[in-house]
């Protein structure tokens, strides 16, 4: 990767967007005992305590040239003691405007490149039926929510029982169906196949006008881009009940196409970086 992913002028779409999907990663964490987010500073730490660096995260970067260098070491020394993967995310908006520079200077190394996307729900369309013999749920029980955890757990390669265990003691507050977090969980065969997030957050003077978009798909099934989608559309309709105005997620780039049939347009690019 030869060209920044950081933007000198970002648009305040896109800083709400950055915002939005760095609230998604810390809003779990900070809601049970163990997990810490340390949110000072203009940097974001959060350690989940899980062995897995889709968990671990160093975010929203909007560091003093003066003192990156110091601000930087901390965070990493911080991971480093207690030996834990972690990846640092980069956005368009993080700072300095050569923070990647200064990662790669440490030995991180560029992971994960993904593209973020950006849809207006007035054009979202009508209907997005799932792959036959798929079901989607919102998850409003703890069953669905180990089905929730159960998928994660395979595409993180970590351990099943910590993620289930974590999203356990989280499920008194994301059962309650209230906050910023909605899950999704589709179904084949009765089996967890796929799950979806929509997070919800400020745009402009909506508090929850932006709909953030995750979805992670299990095993690699027959229709896996359809039932993306589906689970995609749901969450989003959902979403537009809701207020939301506009939606955004990140895609891999090699997915970007099937998220385009909804009408999802690139805006700006996001790398994990890891040692």
């Amino acid at each position: 990767m030869n060209k920044t992913v950081i933007q000198a002028y970002p648009s305040p779409l896109i800083e709400a967007i950055e915002a939005n999907f760095d609230g998604r990663v810390a809003f779990v964490p900070g809601l049970v005992k163990g997990p810490r987010v340390w949110d000072q500073n203009n940097l974001i730490r959060v350690d989940s305590l899980l062995h897995s660096d889709a968990f671990n995260k160093i975010l929203h970067a909007r560091l003093d040239e003066t003192d990156a260098d110091t601000r930087i070491d901390e965070a990493l020394a911080a991971f480093h003691a207690v030996d834990r993967p972690f990846a640092w995310r980069v956005g368009p908006c993080s700072r300095p405007l050569d923070l990647e520079r200064r990662l790669a200077e440490r030995g991180l190394q560029p992971a994960e490149q993904e593209i973020g996307l950006t849809l207006e729900l007035k054009d979202l369309p009508l209907d997005v039926e799932p792959p036959p013999g798929f079901e989607i749920r919102e998850v409003t029980q703890l069953t669905d929510l180990n089905g929730y955890a159960t998928v994660l757990a395979q595409e993180a390669g970590s351990g099943s029982d910590d993620i289930l265990a974590y999203y356990e003691r989280a499920a008194p507050f994301l059962l309650k169906g209230d906050g910023p977090l909605r899950l999704f969980v589709a179904y084949g065969q009765d089996e967890p196949a796929a799950v979806g997030e929509l997070f919800l957050s400020r745009l402009g003077d909506a508090p929850r006008g932006l709909a953030g978009i995750h979805v992670v798909a299990g095993e690699r099934t027959h229709g896996r881009s359809r039932l993306d989608l589906a689970l995609t559309w749901t969450a989003l309709d959902g979403a537009r009940k809701l207020g939301a105005r506009t939606a955004a997620l990140m895609s891999a780039p090699q997915d970007q196409a099937i998220y385009g049939e909804l009408g999802f347009q690139a805006c700006c690019r996001f790398v994990d970086y890891t040692p």
